[in-house]
């Protein structure tokens, strides 16, 4: 008859099966990984988390490239219903611009397809865009008295070329409250590059 397993028989914590539900190393095997360095230690990830809330921080100046750019607010409407609108009362001969390069700002379908097309190119453009204009904007309260944050005001020129292979700049203004992850779109135009002229 066998004998009925002793106390001490029961395998090491290393082949004991994960049961979960708890955070940390599950097994002898997993802290010795972290203890050997394999994995960052506590106070390595709050340093990086600190690192990075630095960097989200800090303020950009002219010369910076735009913080994130992959992660900015775009609303499709401040092209078609604004920069490619000339009815817009404040167009100011921007869609003017657009059709020199190429694109159909007659129609709202138009507009809605001219601007895709162009958001396109921005996004491709904005990561080498250099802010050439940077401004910080103190917390105010609007015309109902209601608290408005303050923030960040940058402008950035991204080199491109339209539909017809003409050259131009887009100019772009971003807002960032000091409260947000990320800056968005204020305003847009296009600048058409002079014969001869570089970028």
């Amino acid at each position: 008859m066998r004998d009925r397993p002793r106390h001490n028989d029961t395998p090491p914590e290393s082949e004991r099966p994960d049961r979960g539900g708890r955070d940390g190393p599950h097994t002898v095997n997993e802290l010795l990984r972290l203890v050997r360095g394999d994995e960052p230690t506590f106070d390595e990830t709050v340093a990086r988390i600190k690192r990075a809330n630095a960097d989200q921080d800090r303020k950009p100046e002219k010369g910076d490239r735009l913080p994130n750019p992959e992660h900015v607010d775009i609303p499709p409407p401040k092209f078609a219903q604004y920069s490619m609108k000339a009815e817009h009362p404040e167009n100011r001969g921007k869609a003017r611009a657009w059709e020199a390069l190429g694109y159909d700002v007659s129609t709202p379908e138009s507009r809605e397809i001219a601007g895709h097309d162009a958001i396109q190119r921005l996004r491709a453009g904005l990561p080498d865009s250099v802010i050439t204009d940077s401004r910080q904007l103190r917390p105010r309260k609007n015309e109902n008295g209601e608290e408005i944050a303050g923030g960040s005001r940058v402008t950035t020129r991204t080199p491109f070329t339209g539909p017809n292979g003409k050259d131009a700049t887009m100019a772009t203004a971003w807002h960032r409250n000091d409260n947000a992850d990320r800056y968005g779109l204020v305003t847009v135009w296009a600048e058409l590059h002079k014969e001869g002229r570089d970028r």
